[in-house]
């Protein structure tokens, strides 16, 4: 009977040995994964004119991210484009259609979790040079990152650098992208309100893949346009709109954002989410 319950000690010293191996082998495996990171691109967001009105009428500089923030700020970068400049100083230039946004709007920016906007367009000189400059120094004292003009942020998704290059008019002869491992590419060009991407826009596009970019996000013809995969990259050439008052047609007031996620040092998946912006220019989610 001893003998036979030293066995059973030493049988279940071994089961507890061996699941425990087990056990550490799978704990291990699992360390060796990357983890996947969520990226949020979105298009034109203007907080000017109607949408101003709006902000003012409720007194909530948040306004028009209210139905729309909680679900950006899932994600850990969120990307988007700041269709004019965010100030109170400088002077209108006399455009057509001049835009400048209340500085409190910025809350709104901060609800919605915004990482990085682009400020290479074509309305961010609209009241001059000072209001671009001080736009740059809000944004940066916000902890939000400026793209564009010059500025190139990096961010690090684990042990991956991931670099937001922005282009508007004029266009460089040649593109240099950082040494990164992930280059994105974002570009202000187009045709307003053309439903399919301009030559300009798919040669850009292009050069800028061959160039070392990893994906392309295009915005600022304020319709959808075509997602294409060239080279195996993703390229969306026109999210639309995200935040306007454009409501005079329904293709102004849709739009995508583009899911991107992100693993190791590669980009494993890319896709639209489909938006529309309601009577009150606030961006929400289509729920089929």
């Amino acid at each position: 009977m001893k003998g036979i319950k030293i066995s059973g000690i030493i049988f279940f010293l071994f089961l507890v040995l061996f699941f425990g191996f087990l056990v550490a082998k799978e704990t291990g495996e699992a360390s060796k994964t990357p983890r996947k990171y969520l990226l949020y691109f979105v298009g034109d967001i203007m907080l000017s004119r109607g949408v101003n009105s709006r902000m003012e009428k409720f007194n909530d500089y948040s306004w028009p991210f209210k139905k729309i923030g909680d679900f950006l700020s899932l994600a850990d970068i969120t990307f988007g484009n700041l269709e004019g400049p965010l100030s109170d100083k400088g002077a209108d230039t006399g455009k057509k259609y001049s835009f400048r946004a209340n500085p409190r709007a910025m809350e709104g920016l901060l609800r919605a979790g915004f990482d990085v906007l682009s400020i290479a367009n074509n309305h961010i000189h609209d009241w001059g040079n000072e209001a671009k400059e001080d736009t740059t120094r809000r944004l940066k004292k916000a902890g939000i990152s400026p793209s564009g003009l010059g500025l190139v942020p990096i961010f690090y998704l684990g042990e991956a650098s991931v670099a937001f290059s922005s282009y508007t008019h004029p266009l460089p002869e040649e593109i240099i992208l950082p040494a990164a491992d992930i280059n994105i590419v974002s570009m202000h060009l187009g045709i307003e309100y053309q439903l399919t991407s301009s030559e300009e826009q798919k040669m850009f596009a292009h050069k800028a893949i061959d160039a070392g970019a990893d994906l392309v996000i295009g915005h600022h013809p304020h319709v959808r346009e075509e997602q294409e995969i060239y080279q195996n990259k993703n390229i969306f050439y026109s999210l639309g709109n995200f935040v306007f008052d454009q409501s005079w047609s329904e293709e102004t007031m849709q739009g995508w954002i583009a899911k991107v996620v992100v693993q190791g040092k590669d980009i494993i998946f890319a896709e639209p989410i489909e938006i529309r912006i309601n009577s009150d220019f606030q961006p929400e989610i289509v729920i089929f």
